[in-house]
């Protein structure tokens, strides 16, 4: 009876959303603070802590906008107000939103994809698998936690909005234009992420409707609705450039823009292809070395090459450069638990991405089987996970800019039923086999699907052993365990 009880409370969503926060805060809580790991996070907080003096601190991050700042202000003023550790309520917003990404903005995004509701013990491992991979990037502040959820919340919304089987209010039209706006304004990644969605509503719902010349006095105001809500936040942004950042860069202070920060990772990251640990480039700086660049210069940070001159390159050296970006794809997919308190790559955690990685893939394989699979509109929003992840590529490796693809292997590893429909009938086959006392261990089949997945985990650690020995022979051993 107890036993029913328990089992009963445990399968809640709110019991879920607990869960994954009381993890997250366990884990944040005992942080002395969130900005020692990150010399951005450092930047940032002290312009939040100076931002309302008569003479505030100024820094090469306010090119980020008013998002990167102002939410962070606001709960530095709190806490001070109320007396709390100053990071306290970032601490909590962290929590919070860890909580949200893996009870509610991942399990109803692979609700849609799969056609099914999802059974909330997947959803419990998935959270556990998720809060040891990812946890990292949520233990300093970064304006890549906040662009994850609202990732999430911007796709999500646009789901809602072609599910709904009744008239949604105008103040859901109104979040999502200030969403959509919000995943604009934050970190440039994720810009994609937000224009596949608006893809996935154009052809889900404005297309049919302009076709079947629905346009009636509702739809307009939905539309007025939506461009509201977005002009709200770019307004704001724009207000926030003008009175914050533009002075200073009148002022003569160094204050990049975004593009110039593209220009300066395009050209300098041609060297690098991971960070922490750093892993060289060799193969980009033989490009720069055949083109005569001055590879001193650029590792001051100067020389950079405009966006013409890195196109230029890439069709020069076509296959070099797919080679590089397919390697940063695969040490960002590569979660290797080096960060604060880790200098090593972690074995145990290649394995499971890894594994995880296979699961996923085979999952697509055994779904998407015919084109038109691919052709379904639903590709639009695994598009909006995947080509924010694929930007950073171009550039370097670090585990925060790579959420997006990792959430999505993992969710289509666990939330599917690749991993559990044989793991539930080697269950019943182990039960057989104890049942039958003329069985022979001989007598077992080795699946097609096992053989492949020992020669992918072996070619996987194989590729990763080889991305590590670039740095040279600084680490005691390879792998910690």
């Amino acid at each position: 009876m107890i036993k029913t009880k328990i089992l009963g409370l445990l399968d809640r969503k709110i019991s879920l959303f607990t869960f994954a926060f009381i993890l997250m805060a366990i884990y944040l809580f005992p942080h002395k603070d969130l900005i020692s790991a990150s010399q951005d996070a450092v930047e940032t907080w002290q312009v939040v802590k100076t931002f309302l003096d008569p003479d505030p601190y100024h820094s090469y991050i306010m090119y980020k906008g008013f998002l990167a700042i102002i939410p962070n202000l606001i709960f530095y003023q709190l806490s001070v107000l109320l007396h709390f550790d100053q990071f306290f309520f970032l601490k909590l917003f962290n929590s919070f939103g860890f909580a949200y990404m893996v009870t509610v903005g991942i399990p109803y995004f692979f609700s849609f994809l799969f056609e099914k509701k999802l059974e909330n013990y997947k959803i419990y491992i998935l959270t556990i698998i998720l809060f040891f991979g990812i946890r990292e990037n949520f233990s300093f502040l970064s304006i890549d936690v906040s662009s994850i959820i609202v990732l999430l919340l911007t796709v999500n919304s646009v789901i809602r909005i072609n599910n709904a089987k009744s008239r949604l209010p105008m103040i859901y039209y109104l979040y999502t234009g200030i969403i959509f706006a919000m995943c604009l304004s934050f970190s440039g990644q994720y810009l994609p992420g937000a224009v596949f969605a608006m893809l996935f509503l154009l052809f889900s719902k404005l297309i049919p409707i302009v076709k079947k010349k629905q346009i009636h006095f509702r739809f307009i105001i939905i539309v007025l609705c939506f461009t509201l809500g977005f002009s709200v936040i770019n307004i704001t942004n724009s207000y926030f450039v003008e009175t914050r950042v533009q002075p200073v860069r009148d002022a003569g202070e160094w204050l990049p823009t975004g593009e110039e920060w593209l220009k300066f990772a395009l050209t300098n990251n041609m060297l690098m292809s991971k960070h922490n640990p750093y892993i060289p480039d060799n193969r980009g700086e033989a490009i720069l070395i055949l083109e005569g660049a001055d590879i001193h210069s650029i590792e001051l940070g100067g020389g950079s090459y405009g966006f013409k001159e890195y196109v230029k390159l890439v069709f020069s050296y076509p296959l070099d450069f797919i080679v590089r970006w397919l390697n940063r794809l695969f040490l960002g997919i590569s979660i290797d638990n080096v960060g604060l308190k880790n200098s090593e790559p972690h074995i145990s955690y290649l394995f499971v991405s890894y594994s995880l990685l296979f699961l996923s893939l085979l999952t697509m394989i055994k779904h998407c089987d015919r084109v038109k699979r691919f052709l379904d509109i639903r590709t639009f929003l695994v598009f909006a996970l995947i080509i924010p992840s694929l930007v950073p590529c171009t550039m370097h490796v670090e585990m925060r800019y790579f959420m997006s693809i990792q959430i999505l292997i993992a969710g289509t590893a666990l939330l599917s039923d690749t991993l559990w429909k044989p793991v539930k009938d080697l269950i019943k086959s182990a039960k057989k086999m104890k049942t039958n006392t003329r069985f022979q261990i001989g007598e077992i089949k080795i699946s097609n699907v096992f053989m492949s997945y020992i020669i992918f985990m072996t070619l996987c650690i194989l590729l990763i052993a080889t991305q590590y020995e670039l740095m040279g022979p600084d680490l005691p051993i390879l792998f910690s365990k």
